[in-house]
């Protein structure tokens, strides 16, 4: 894979996770109050709390990664 590629690829990732981030964001705001159930409020609130924390970690690793071609030509 060349140099481009992977850095196309990488994008491609990290665009990912910023757009499921915003999303978990929005879930969380929008849907939490909507559920009639405490219980079920309270598991789907941790649920979209514990994929916003590993959704801004993994966007955190996506910013320190530097992608390199396996043969190290450009």
């Amino acid at each position: 894979m060349t140099n481009r590629e992977t850095w196309d690829k990488l994008m491609e990732i990290t665009q990912a996770v910023e757009d499921a981030y915003g999303l978990a964001l929005l879930a969380d705001c929008d849907c939490a109050n909507s559920i009639a159930d405490k219980a079920a409020r309270e598991m789907h609130s941790a649920l979209i709390s514990a994929t916003c924390v590993l959704l801004e970690n993994a966007a955190t690793l996506l910013v320190t990664m530097e992608p390199r071609s396996e043969s190290g030509a450009a």
